[in-house]
């Protein structure tokens, strides 16, 4: 009898993981829903609800945006897939381009170019960038863009000692929009 009572114990907690595990992935699956309030009357999203997701590239040439999460430490193969460095990134909302002043290993000045898909210049982003090596676990840098001029925010003296493979994050925050990340790799040269 005690191995009934056990067997049923046992049943009642594996459907319970059952359904918490099939709620979960409902979550993960249906994925989060916009606010109220977030539509006009015409059910059109409004600027506030619209998302900047990962466009085709446009004819000039530009390669999709490519999300890496900051928080991947790991070294990863230097042929992640992502663009290089100077190549523009094309998503529905913004076109990204990442320029360096220098291709050395040292404290690196980045530039990064933001326009619209009318190709007018966006002065109203906040523009983040993350770097990690990809050769070595070197930890995240941060590192906020200013303007500099329109469409043009950069960011001096970014740690990036070591000479290889890193990863420059990208991400472009608008009012009204969801942030846009686009990722590139830069190939720096010097001492390891």
């Amino acid at each position: 009898m005690r191995a009934d009572h056990q067997s049923g114990f046992d049943g009642g907690r594996t459907r319970a993981m059952v359904a918490l595990l099939v709620t979960a992935i409902a979550i993960v699956a249906l994925g989060p829903r916009p606010a109220a309030g977030h539509q006009s009357h015409g059910g059109t999203p409004s600027p506030v609800a619209a998302a900047c997701s990962p466009a085709s590239p446009p004819a000039t040439g530009g390669t999709p945006a490519a999300a890496v999460s900051p928080s991947s430490q790991a070294p990863v193969d230097v042929d992640i897939g992502l663009p290089h460095v100077g190549t523009p990134v094309a998503t529905t909302c913004v076109t990204v381009t990442l320029t360096v002043d220098k291709m050395a290993a040292g404290p690196r000045t980045l530039v990064v170019e933001v326009v619209d898909p009318s190709g007018a210049l966006v002065t109203d982003a906040e523009v983040m960038i993350h770097t990690r090596s990809l050769v070595m676990n070197h930890g995240i840098s941060t590192n906020p863009a200013v303007p500099t001029e329109p469409g043009r925010y950069e960011v001096e003296r970014v740690p990036m000692g070591m000479a290889g493979a890193w990863q420059a994050e990208v991400v472009v925050t608008r009012p009204g929009y969801e942030p846009v990340t686009a990722a590139f790799v830069v190939d720096l040269e010097g001492p390891a």
